[in-house]
C-alpha cells in the first residue's frame, strides 16, 4: 500500500524505477547548475523516458536532509559521486510527517 506521499510521486514521475541506488539511499551528488556538493536522500527513482525529440535518463529526485529547507533535487547518474555508506546516526524516512528520523525513532514522531 502507498502512502500519500508515494501516490503524488507516482503520479509525477511515474512507477518508481529500480536503478543503480535504492530508495531512502543516502547519496553525495553533484548540482548540474551550481557546481555545488550535496548529501541528500533518495525519495524516488523516475524511469527513464523519451519523447519524439528527447531522451530522458533515468532521474533520481533527492530530498535535502535538512527538514526546514524542504530542498529538492532531480539529480542524474552522472551526477553522483557516492553512497554514503553509513550515516550517523542512520536516518528512516518517516512514513507521518515525511522528515527524517534517527532509526528506531518513527514510534515517536508527533504526527503519529
Amino acid at each position: 500500500m502507498q502512502t500519500d506521499r508515494q501516490q503524488y510521486l507516482t503520479s509525477l514521475y511515474g512507477p518508481c524505477f529500480q536503478g543503480d541506488y535504492e530508495v531512502s539511499s543516502i547519496i553525495k551528488f553533484r548540482d548540474s547548475v551550481s557546481g555545488s556538493e550535496h548529501i541528500a536522500a533518495i525519495e524516488w527513482i523516475a524511469a527513464p523516458t523519451t519523447t519524439p525529440r528527447h531522451s530522458f535518463p533515468a532521474r533520481y529526485i533527492m530530498e535535502s536532509l535538512d527538514r526546514d529547507t524542504g530542498q529538492q533535487y532531480e539529480v542524474t547518474a552522472n551526477n553522483i559521486l557516492g553512497l554514503i555508506e553509513h550515516p550517523e546516526p542512520a536516518l528512516q524516512k518517516c512514513p507521518h510527517c515525511f522528515a527524517w528520523h534517527q532509526s528506531g525513532t518513527i514510534d515517536q514522531c508527533p504526527f503519529r
